[in-house]
């Protein structure tokens, strides 16, 4: 079963949605930037092997098609986004994972530093979390 985290990123001038996706032996990330002319990217990494602080360093990092939303090559995609976007070729990833929640931090290839708080966003425990999030929000 997969378990998933979803939250806001900020660094490297730049600020978004994130999704962390941890299926089997498997974990992706899912970058979906908020700045027009910046690609949407996915990156793979081996899931961390327990809860609390990891390491990691992704396999994989792919930018995905704008109009599909699938990763194509970057020769191909490159001319979707601004002359001065990159793909980077790697992310090294520092992290706590607990539960509900998941503390992230990244660094590519290109030195851009990015951070990220996600709550957990799936099954019982994500929509249990919601509800405590918005009661916790309410005047009274």
């Amino acid at each position: 079963m997969a378990h998933r985290w979803s939250g806001r990123y900020e660094g490297g001038g730049d600020a978004g949605t994130v999704t962390l996706t941890l299926d089997g032996p498997h974990a992706r990330l899912l970058i979906r930037s908020d700045t027009p002319g910046r690609p949407s990217l996915l990156a793979g990494f081996a899931r961390p092997t327990k809860r609390g602080r990891f390491a990691l360093r992704t396999e994989w990092i792919a930018a995905l098609n704008p109009e599909s939303g699938y990763p194509e090559p970057w020769e191909i995609l490159h001319r979707f986004f601004l002359p001065q976007a990159r793909l980077p070729i790697y992310a090294e990833l520092e992290g706590r994972l607990a539960p509900w929640s998941v503390r992230l931090a990244w660094t590519t290839s290109l030195g851009e530093r990015y951070e990220a708080k996600l709550a957990r966003a799936d099954g019982l425990l994500g929509r249990l979390q919601r509800l405590v999030n918005r009661s916790s929000r309410s005047p009274g």
